[in-house]
């Protein structure tokens, strides 16, 4: 696979390369963020069929290069159903079980949910969602209990996501 087929979007990126965070909120937090991006991803037309080893989604070259060599090593196949209608049924789901950087047990563990086509306000504990919004994911997050759910379709291509375990969640 080229070098450039490999790029990630930005977040993901972030959370790829900052290996060396000491802290696990920072670590759950930066995967929030790559989780909401690659799931905003999934919504549009280069969608996020093909992932690298961590299951984060490659951008439009990656996409494009690994539908070409459907099967390489390097091309995660989450298959077609993860792609937006008409295509596939947007099946995709976030990481549901993440290694910490550095735990020196190699037990700590953390997953991820997402609500799809909603956004979220930490402060208010208020989703705003379009119609057809839906919780994927891990249990246990704050989008278990939202405070209410306040419909707006102009949240229709946007993700709210959580990583964490327990009483610790951290958002996008």
């Amino acid at each position: 696979m080229p070098d450039n087929a490999k790029g990630l979007n930005i977040k993901c990126s972030d959370w790829r390369d900052q290996k060396d965070f000491k802290v696990a909120p920072q670590q759950m937090q930066q995967m929030a963020k790559c989780m909401a991006a690659d799931c905003v991803q999934s919504f549009e037309t280069v969608g996020c069929r093909f992932t690298d080893a961590n299951r984060l989604c490659y951008t439009d070259v990656g996409q494009g290069w690994c539908s070409q060599h459907v099967g390489h090593p390097q091309c995660n196949d989450l298959g077609v159903s993860v792609l937006a209608p008409p295509a596939g049924t947007s099946s995709w789901t976030p990481i549901e079980d993440v290694a910490l950087f550095g735990s020196a047990s190699g037990d700590a563990h953390y997953g991820c949910t997402c609500m799809k086509h909603c956004t979220y306000s930490s402060g208010s504990k208020k989703f705003r969602c379009a119609t057809g919004y839906s919780k994927v994911g891990v249990s246990g997050s704050p989008a278990d209990t939202p405070a209410s759910i306040v419909n707006d379709e102009g949240k229709a291509e946007d993700c709210a996501c959580f990583c964490g375990k327990g009483e610790e969640w951290y958002k996008s």
